[in-house]
């Protein structure tokens, strides 16, 4: 990879900047278009009710080498939080691809280990469907509702805004 990023999301980026395919046909061959092959789209690979709730909260465009994962969720429990140990998020870096970064961060950290998550006010890529600004309830391993003004009904809610959810990748 380049910078730490996965060599498979450069081949996808090239894809999309010089191949001419769209963000969602870029997005396809590393989420939904994996699980199809490997015969478990009907769990994982796109953001849908029923499906396991394997996710990922970027703070920009994930096919830039600028944006960074602030929290991964592997069937509906947190794996992976970002922490600023060194301090480098703060640290200007050129910007060669027009994707959009926001720098503003999500308050972390989110507890582990809780029975319900509610993303409230994020972007969702659902890969398959259109993308909507909205919420993504998760309950135990799976997404439950998606949609708008969905309430918490006891889940931990994590502020979303300026934030994008995507389908976990596949490499």
């Amino acid at each position: 990879g380049t910078n730490g990023v996965p060599s498979i999301i450069i081949d996808a980026a090239k894809s999309m900047r010089y191949g001419g395919l769209s963000e969602i046909e870029c997005l396809r061959m590393l989420t939904i278009n994996p699980a199809k092959s490997l015969g478990i789209a009907h769990r994982v690979g796109s953001i849908e009710v029923g499906k396991d709730a394997d996710l990922v909260l970027w703070d920009g465009h994930p096919l830039s080498v600028y944006s960074k994962v602030q929290m991964t969720m592997i069937e509906g429990e947190v794996f992976f939080q970002r922490r600023d140990k060194f301090k480098v998020d703060g640290m200007k870096s050129p910007r060669s691809l027009n994707l959009p970064v926001n720098q503003k961060r999500s308050p972390l950290p989110i507890p582990a280990n809780q029975k319900a998550y509610l993303v409230q006010g994020a972007k969702i890529v659902r890969v398959s469907k259109p993308t909507i600004t909205g919420d993504v309830l998760i309950q135990g391993e799976k997404i439950v509702a998606i949609g708008q003004g969905l309430k918490p009904n006891g889940a931990f809610v994590i502020n979303g805004k300026g934030l994008s959810v995507y389908p976990g990748f596949f490499d």
